[in-house]
């Protein structure tokens, strides 16, 4: 039986209390609901005692699995009348990003599997669409590329590896001398490249060598 202390544990949920665990064709479904003490206003940032309920709402999001069996968070959240600034909007949802239906921690194990197996077969293992694999890996290679400082830039590789059936690819870029992805995009023609070689020379990079795969699609004249 799941319980409050399991949940801040295995799936980072510290700002809600467990209300119940039920079974629906074989996955595990979890339902909480934010502890009052850690609510706060989703515009003007006012503590819960600033606060009234005025409204429900219920949304699923794709957890952790554990094993082959799959785990679903039950988010049982309301409507806020905020006292202070006078909205009325949902609450915050702490542990995910926007309006994705899957927690930040799903998202990290995602990123981690990716690291060691094909798109196609991280997506098979976790059973979930081929589509939503490959969105959390981009975004993560988008936010590296924005951290890497590219001016150190020296020697860069370019490959492309296959995300779908039915050719297609996507080109990737890799700092030799560290390891880091600097920059990924569908495609597999140079036109991909153009916006990464350029920013390589607005930051002034000194560039001197680039491996590259040898297929004449690839190549960049």
């Amino acid at each position: 039986m799941a319980t409050t202390s399991y949940l801040y544990h295995t799936l980072a949920l510290t700002r809600y209390r467990h209300e119940k665990t039920e079974y629906r064709g074989g996955s595990v479904y979890h339902h909480v609901r934010k502890k009052a003490e850690a609510r706060q206003c989703a515009h003007c940032g006012a503590r819960w005692t600033h606060l009234v309920m005025n409204g429900t709402f219920t949304r699923e999001f794709h957890a952790l699995p554990v094993g082959r069996r799959k785990q679903f968070v039950v988010l049982h959240g309301h409507f806020q009348r905020c006292r202070s600034c006078r909205r009325n909007l949902k609450e915050p949802i702490d542990f995910a990003e926007g309006k994705k239906r899957r927690l930040k921690a799903f998202e990290r194990f995602v990123i981690d599997l990716c690291r060691i197996a094909p798109i196609k077969h991280v997506a098979c293992f976790l059973d979930v669409g081929w589509d939503m694999i490959k969105d959390i890996f981009k975004q993560h290679l988008a936010l590296q590329f924005k951290r890497r400082k590219l001016r150190k830039v020296r020697y860069i590789a370019v490959d492309e590896i296959a995300i779908r059936r039915g050719h297609h690819y996507m080109t990737v870029v890799i700092d030799l001398e560290t390891g880091a992805i600097l920059h990924a995009h569908e495609g597999r023609d140079a036109a991909v490249l153009i916006p990464f070689l350029e920013k390589l020379r607005r930051n002034r990079a000194n560039l001197r060598a680039v491996a590259m795969d040898m297929c004449p699609l690839c190549q960049c004249k």
